[in-house]
This record gives C-alpha cells, structure tokens and sequence, in this order.
C-alpha cells in the first residue's frame, strides 16, 4: 500500500530543499511543483488559501495529484504551505499520513517574507510568522503521525533527520544529502547543497526591523520557548556588519551581471 508525506512548512522556510532531497530516494514520488499549483486545481486552492474554513474538494484533490505522482514509488510526497492549516482534514483524507512539520527562526523568516513579499512590512511579517509558528505547534500536538524538526535542526543535522525518518518509515531508502539542487535564496537563483542561511538572513534585518519585529515577538514568550527560539538583540557592530553584507552582495551582484553581458 502506498503511504503519504505531506511536508507542512510555512513560506520561505526551507522546504523546498527538504521536498528535493526526499526525491532522490527511489522509494519517492513528489509532485513536479506544489500541489496548489497544479493547474486543475490552482483556482480552488489558491482561493483564500490562507483561510483554514475554506471549502477543499479533498477526494477531487487527491484524484488530480495521483494523476501527477508515480504511483509505481511506495511513498508520494506533496509539500504546499497553506496545508499547514488544513492538516486535521488532509489527515481524514488521506489514508494514515506522515507530517514532517518544520518552522524556522522568526527573525529569519521575516526577512524572508519582507524581501520577497511585495509591500509586506514587519508588523504584517512578524504576524503571519507567529500565526504559523502556532498553527506548526498545534499541529505536532493533534496530528497522529508526525516527525517535528525546525530549518536549523535540519541544515545543521541532515543526516541526524534522515537517521530519524528512517526509523519512523524503514523503506524510505537512501536520500542523496550530498545533492546540489537549484533553489531561490537569499543569494538568488543558484545551484546550493545544504547550508544554514539564518545567519545572514538575520544580519539583513536593520536594527529598527530588529525592534519592530521584536516588539512582537516578546508577547509570544511561550510560543518562543516552545520552539526552542530566543531572542535576538542587535549589538552596535550590527548596523555595520549589516551594511558591509549589502555592499558585499551588491558587488557580488554587480559581477555576476558584468560576467552574464560578456558571455551576450
């Protein structure tokens, strides 16, 4: 019988590194994008996606994703963000799912969702970031079948997470961590293996960011210790490393445009 992983994760969170390297094992089928993108059912799920009351047309979406698995693997795996808040009902659909439940440091996700979210600020990041950092800690408390990490555990430890799903499916096989893959990070488009970003994610954040983020996040202390996460308070050589970040990124960039010109 085939068995079902849903990769639940919030936006800009690392997934799609996770959802790749799972699909160098032999034993795994992913779908050739997120499932809400899939064009038979994008309008439906792209709908109000966010909206956990929403309407879904489970057993329709199931048919059209198993249209686009290989339903020879043992083990079909999907990864869309918005699931993250529609996991009780995937759960009563699917026949005895895995989750793999992830989030990633607050400050970093902001970041993320500030850059790359046209006219998202840090009040609006910093409120979707805690309302998925609740919905990931109510859903490894209600889900049956769950394996719980965070995008630091993960990067830091790849072969500790395999080890462990390992032992919660046995017939995975082997999953390639020393792939390369191509992904959009922070550095843009490029061809990576798999590295802890958080670092310089965090250090883009201006000092006021920092603050405003902060302000936040300092309401939601039990929701910070849940998820092993502490505060960040920027010292003075913040702002500085910060600005020799950017123009190290900017020159990098530069270069990169100057070589691409060349080649035309």
């Amino acid at each position: 019988m085939r068995s079902y992983i849903f990769l639940l994760s919030p936006p800009y969170c690392g997934s799609t590194l996770l959802y790749k390297l799972l699909s160098t094992s032999e034993s795994v089928s992913c779908l050739p994008n997120e499932g809400q993108f899939i064009d038979e059912v994008k309008d439906i799920m792209r709908d109000s996606c966010w909206d956990s009351e929403k309407h879904m047309p489970w057993p329709y979406i199931k048919t059209v994703w198993h249209r686009y698995w290989d339903e020879s693997k043992f083990y079909l795996v999907e990864k869309s963000p918005p699931n993250l808040v529609r996991s009780k009902l995937i759960e009563e659909n699917f026949n005895q799912p895995l989750f793999i439940i992830s989030v990633r440091n607050p400050y970093a996700h902001c970041e993320g969702l500030i850059r790359r979210r046209n006219g998202w600020d840090e009040k609006k990041a910093v409120e979707f970031c805690i309302f998925c950092l609740k919905e990931q800690m109510k859903n490894s408390q209600i889900l049956k079948n769950t394996i719980v990490t965070t995008y630091e555990d993960f990067c830091d430890h790849p072969l500790d997470f395999f080890e462990d799903l390992s032992q919660i499916i046995p017939d995975l096989g082997k999953v390639d961590i020393s792939q390369e893959f191509s992904i959009h990070s922070i550095d843009g488009p490029l061809t990576r293996s798999i590295i802890n970003l958080n670092n310089k994610k965090i250090k883009r954040l201006s000092v006021n960011s920092i603050r405003k983020i902060n302000y936040y996040l300092y309401q939601e202390n039990d929701l910070m210790k849940f998820w092993g996460y502490e505060y960040y308070e920027p010292s003075f050589w913040h702002d500085i490393q910060r600005f020799f970040l950017i123009t190290q990124d900017l020159w990098i960039r530069a270069q990169k445009k100057i070589k691409k010109n060349k080649k035309k």
